[in-house]
């Protein structure tokens, strides 16, 4: 899944971990390289790599989930 369009943008997205569990997460995408994404979880308020291969869906964060009238 290409997250490059979403730097510097919130994102929710579908992940799948080494494992294979499924979760949703809410990040701030900061750098995406082919190897990695960089990002902000911000229910955690930790920093996270993430394998891109392993996000199965993207998409922003609505307008209301982030405050915004």
């Amino acid at each position: 899944m290409d997250v490059s369009k979403y730097i510097n943008h919130d994102v929710v997205i579908i992940y799948e971990d080494m494992a294979g569990r499924f979760t949703r997460r809410t990040v701030k995408v900061i750098t995406v390289t082919a190897n990695k994404v960089s990002a902000y979880d911000l229910a955690k308020r930790a920093p996270r790599s993430l394998h891109p291969d392993r996000i199965l869906a993207c998409r922003p964060v609505p307008s209301r989930e982030r405050g915004v009238s």
